[in-house]
């Protein structure tokens, strides 16, 4: 099995068992927090392995590409990278419990195709893959009002409905795509 699969997995789930304990504001937020469950799980079971965000996956002419979070070995390879997409349920925007500012949330914050969208995340980390930077590559777009839920899902990607019991989020889904080295992974 891949330990570093399996580190991810330990944070993952992690994350997804307090999720509701958490009020998440941007992308941002959620990393630190699973980054923050893996490093914990690296730690626990004395893996080999560190994790780190923004990491330097290649160089480009301007700077390099980096992955949101990358889990690393001892020896400095990228065991597994990961790109995190997050649009917040906009009724987080809507008196008379407001949380977010409603602009922040129009039309979305998170774009379906293009440049920096959900799209080029997942094409991004099997791009990753192929070319060899790493063993495996998951994006994981998380949409907690489901605003993007009725779209089909991008090739080698699947629509995970989280069940949420909160007065804050009704409901969720995430988009996984997941290349590469699948020892390990699952079920998100």
């Amino acid at each position: 099995m891949s330990l570093a699969n399996q580190a991810f997995m330990m944070g993952f789930n992690d994350l997804k068992q307090s999720y509701m304990r958490y009020a998440f504001y941007t992308e941002r937020d959620i990393e630190w927090l699973l980054q923050t469950f893996t490093w914990s799980a690296i730690r626990t079971k004395r893996l080999p392995l560190e994790i780190y965000n923004n990491f330097p996956m290649y160089k480009m002419p301007r700077r390099s590409v980096t992955a949101d979070l990358a889990i690393i070995s001892t020896n400095e390879r990228v065991e597994t990278a990961i790109e995190l997409k997050y649009e917040p349920d906009h009724e987080r925007g809507q008196k008379p419990n407001r949380e977010i500012w409603p602009t922040k949330l129009q039309p979305s914050v998170v774009f379906w195709s293009g440049k920096g969208s959900v799209e080029k995340d997942i094409s991004r980390v099997q791009e990753y893959v192929t070319k060899g930077i790493c063993k495996t590559g998951i994006s994981i777009f998380i949409d907690e009002g489901r605003r993007f839920r009725h779209r089909p899902a991008f090739v080698e990607s699947k629509w995970v409905d989280w069940s949420v019991n909160s007065p804050r989020i009704s409901k969720m889904s995430l988009l996984v795509a997941v290349f590469g080295n699948l020892e390990g992974l699952g079920p998100f």
